[in-house]
């Protein structure tokens, strides 16, 4: 059987501490950039010649050829290298598939060299092929490093052998000019520069990238000194030369250009086929620490996001959106970031960055974006996202728009505080923000105030909240605001602030405890079937205090209640009335065993909530995970003998009547959590978080049509975890996979609809561990698709998340060290267009035939003299192709259509539709 393969090979400068170490005959070695000391791996001579061309013949020019890594690197002749990628074919009928670039030293300063190796190591080889003849060719010596001295004036080129793959630097000596430097590229059947500035060279399916990073120099202390450079890209006759334009350095000193791959042991993992993952891209520069917490979709399907981004060029390029960006320029050293994705052509409608650059604490400025809520009601006046997020810049933009329902809004600059709350709306049109304030402390900085969650209604009621504390154990001195009659609590470390017709706050309050893990982590504002006025539900956490009054418990008339903490941790569960006359916290109530159960997220559609989490209880009893019985997914024991294991954790909640219907642990043998919750309005639900267990959440593919990738079981990195599950009164999983690569991932937001599922989230993994990623139309422009981000590569540091502090308390981001890149991703879960059988001809007055070109012919008898416009919608809605002609027969083009059933649907003038089913050959 005949395998087909995709390969990449990055090339990636990077910079690295370096030592002036001695070699044979003074030789300059600059280690790797990982520490490896470059004799990990070696490259093999081929002297006496052994290496055959593909005629069969001796290839005389090639001098060493690397052993290991799926790329093979041939050092040739004249300056040059070869990079060959062997597919292997398990039939000795068929010939293996050989896919090769060539990099050439080029400019007018280049010369001529041939390598030469630096060292010999221990083991000889023997070869015996038909090219060697009878006597083969023996005693074939290995070394670690080849050297090209001298390819460019004082410049020499070394290839070496690593742990992580064959590497290669270029080492400019003092008083040298590598600014004059040339690549040039042969062989590439295409190029391109990539939206990022990435220059990609394509062969039959392989892509060879030149990644711009840093070079870097070492003085006599053992200092490294980085480099600005930029590589420019220039195409002249079928060839590709990279020009290396270097800012400031010290001629004095060498400089240095290490490049090699990213670790390798093998084969780079095979992403899983798509499926219904319709579209999946990184999004963000190569800068590192940027991620997606949230997304929503309006009533059309239009697509937003938020989250924050260390990068000061994150695509905010005007160039990109219908709308530009309200703020193109990075604000701080964290910036918010907010936008918006068109529901046909996945093309960016506008994003931004938002925040300030003047910390009030002397600390970095940091703005972050949590939540975002999208208005879904018909009130023109009303047509916006609103974001919250945590902000510590006393310069944070605040603003109320003239002319607009935010004239009179709340507009609280930065009076103050180590860290305050901020909300902002942005219209859903433009992106351009029209509303924006702060909230928190005044006159002094000595405890946090983070917005950690959002929600409006149809009509344009809004609410937002979040946690509150004090590390120098005192008081927040909270304001409180309170409408008579209303309910309130001075002190606590949760807060809800809920804002009137005219978004000034109407009613704001603490909730719950004091603590350091105790805040509101989420909330729905929804109108009960059986009820006079909207409430809001809140969902957070609460440690216990070991008061009894620590949460302010009021039991429901009936149903579910829990009035005291079951352990360390706990949930709870709240529900306001949100309006005059019934401001009142009408009822609350704990939910927790004798572990850490901890909320992450909730859902209200109907008259129920869903509210996920983790819980590290050893046994959940049947009052807090009740089970439904049939084919209920039900699991309340750890069955793990992990040492701090956590479960993802599911509740279902009805609300008319109140109670606690259904309640579960979901995970496999070590730490699993689910961070977001979503449901379609079809029956169904879905989960999303990470997982380190290799085992246990995915196990099986579940669904033929549905996107699936097992776990990659690479503890102790954790993958991104997504489960589909059937509403009351089944309860029964139809799906579960993780999404990722190798090293650690993470699902943080999910939106739904009855089409489509939205996912966003951080990846450490690139596409190179196996991420898959999917264009959503290869075919246009049109649609966003970037295929690298911030991600690490591999780079994981144990408090890259926090698991045991309450997933790093919403604001602690990944250290400097850990770098992780956002992304989004959308699952088809419609049911098609829902065509039934092919109609005969008399009832579609159309007729339909493929021919041997690749087309489907039309006929349309008795309408020669009417112009038609014809069109060819595939099985997720979309329109794929279009054609026009006047008279009774024409054609559509599908060869380039994917297999499958298509509806073709005509129209003329007069609005007269004819609509056929056909099938795709």
């Amino acid at each position: 059987m005949r395998h087909s393969s995709t390969v990449h090979f990055l090339f990636a400068l990077f910079i690295s501490a370096t030592t002036l170490n001695a070699a044979a005959q003074g030789l300059y070695v600059p280690p790797t950039f990982d520490g490896d000391p470059g004799k990990s791996g070696r490259l093999r001579a081929n002297s006496p010649a052994w290496v055959a061309d593909t005629e069969g013949d001796l290839a005389q020019q090639v001098r060493f050829v690397s052993e290991g890594g799926p790329l093979t690197v041939y050092a040739l002749t004249n300056s040059t290298l070869s990079f060959v990628r062997a597919v292997r074919d398990t039939s000795e009928a068929t010939p293996d598939t050989l896919y090769r670039i060539d990099m050439k030293v080029s400019g007018e300063m280049a010369r001529s060299r041939d390598p030469e190796a630096t060292d010999t190591i221990p083991g000889r080889n023997n070869y015996y092929f038909p090219q060697t003849g009878t006597g083969g060719a023996l005693d074939v010596a290995a070394t670690s490093r080849v050297l090209y001295k001298d390819v460019h004036p004082d410049m020499d080129l070394q290839l070496y052998g690593s742990a992580t793959g064959t590497r290669m630097a270029f080492v400019a000596k003092p008083g040298s000019d590598p600014s004059g430097l040339v690549l040039t590229f042969l062989g590439a059947d295409s190029l391109k520069v990539d939206l990022d500035g990435l220059l990609k060279a394509y062969l039959k399916g392989w892509e060879m990238k030149l990644m711009p990073a840093v070079a870097y120099q070492v003085d006599s202390n053992n200092n490294v000194i980085p480099l600005n450079w930029t590589p420019n890209y220039n195409v002249f006759n079928g060839l590709l030369s990279v020009f290396l334009d270097l800012g400031e350095y010290d001629e004095e000193l060498p400089v240095v250009f290490e490049v090699g791959a990213p670790a390798m042991g093998g084969d780079p993992p095979v992403p899983p086929p798509a499926r219904n993952l319709d579209w999946c891209t990184f999004h963000g520069d190569m800068s590192g620490g940027s991620a997606f917490e949230c997304v929503d979709t309006d009533p059309e399907g239009n697509v937003y996001y938020c989250g924050f981004t260390w990068a000061n060029n994150f695509p905010v390029d005007p160039g990109y959106q219908v709308y530009g960006p309200f703020n193109p320029d990075f604000m701080g050293h964290i910036s918010a970031v907010a936008g918006r994705f068109n529901a046909g052509t996945r093309r960016p409608q506008w994003t931004t960055f938002y925040g300030g650059n003047q910390s009030a604490t002397n600390d970095w400025a940091k703005s972050t974006a949590h939540k975002l809520s999208v208005f879904k009601g018909t009130d023109n006046d009303i047509q916006y996202v609103f974001v919250a997020g945590s902000t510590n810049c006393e310069d944070f933009d605040v603003w109320t728009e003239p002319s607009t329902v935010f004239a009179d809004a709340e507009a609280e600059s930065y009076q103050g505080g180590k860290r305050r709350a901020w909300i902002g709306a942005f219209h859903k049109v433009t992106g351009y923000r029209d509303w924006a304030t702060t909230h928190g402390e005044s006159g002094a900085n000595t405890w946090y105030e983070d917005g950690l969650c959002v929600d409006v209604d149809e009509h344009g009621k809004l609410a937002f909240g979040g946690k509150l504390y004090n590390w120098d154990g005192g008081s927040t001195n909270f304001h409180v605001v309170t409408p008579t009659g209303a309910w309130s609590r001075a002190e606590g470390s949760g807060f809800f602030i809920v804002f009137d017709e005219d978004y000034q706050i109407d009613w704001a309050s603490c909730f719950a405890p004091v603590s350091e893990v105790t805040g509101v982590e989420d909330m729905r504002i929804v109108k009960p079937s059986n009820g006079d006025h909207p409430v809001l539900w809140i969902v957070g956490n609460t440690l216990n205090t070991g008061s009894p009054t620590g949460l302010d418990v009021v039991p429901p008339p009936s149903g579910f209640h829990q009035a005291a903490p079951g352990g360390d941790i706990d949930i709870f569960l709240a529900r306001l009335g949100i309006v005059p006359g019934h401001y009142d916290l009408e009822f609350s109530t704990y939910w927790g065993g004798d572990g850490a159960d901890v909320t992450w997220g909730m859902e209200a559609f109907d008259d129920e909530i869903w509210v996920t989490g983790f819980t590290t209880t050893s046994v959940l009893s049947a009052t807090l995970a009740p089970d439904p019985g049939g084919n209920a997914f039900h699991e309340t024991v750890d069955l793990s003998d992990q040492p701090g294991k956590a479960d993802g954790l599911i509740l279902r909640f009805s609300t008319v009547p109140w109670d606690l219907t259904y309640g579960t642990r979901y995970g496999g043998l070590d730490k699993d959590i689910f961070l977001d919750v979503a449901t379609d309005g079809n029956g169904r639900v879905f989960f999303t978080g990470e997982s380190r267990s290799h085992d246990g959440v995915a196990d099986s593919d579940m669904d033929a049509n549905l996107f699936y990738q097992p776990p990659f079981g690479n503890a102790p990195y954790r993958d991104a975890m997504l489960l589909g599950m059937r509403t009351a009164p089944d309860y029964g999983i139809f799906w579960r996979t993780i999404i990722g690569g190798l090293y650690s991932d993470r699902g943080w937001g999910l939106a739904a609809t009855p089409d489509e599922l939205f996912l966003c989230g951080a990846a450490n993994s690139s596409r190179y561990d196996g991420f898959p990623l999917v264009e959503w139309d290869p075919g246009t422009p049109e649609d966003f698709y970037q295929t690298e981000s911030g991600s690490g590569y591999g780079e994981d540091p144990t408090d890259y998340y926090s698991w045991q502090t309450m997933m790093d308390f919403q604001w602690w981001l990944p250290s400097p060290d850990s770098e992780c890149g956002p992304f989004i991703a959308s699952f088809f879960i419609g049911t098609g267009v829902g065509w039934e059988d092919t109609p005969s001809m008399a009832e579609t007055g159309m007729r339909v035939w493929p021919d041997g070109a690749g087309n489907w012919n039309v006929e349309l008898p008795g309408r020669g003299t009417e112009a038609w416009q014809v069109s060819a919608t595939n099985g997720l809605g979309q329109v794929v192709r279009t054609a026009s002609w006047k008279g009774t027969r024409g054609y559509v083009h599908y060869m380039d259509l994917a297999s499958g059933p298509y509806i073709l649907s005509a129209v003329n003038a007069q609005g007269e539709r004819k609509t056929i089913k056909v099938l795709r050959p």
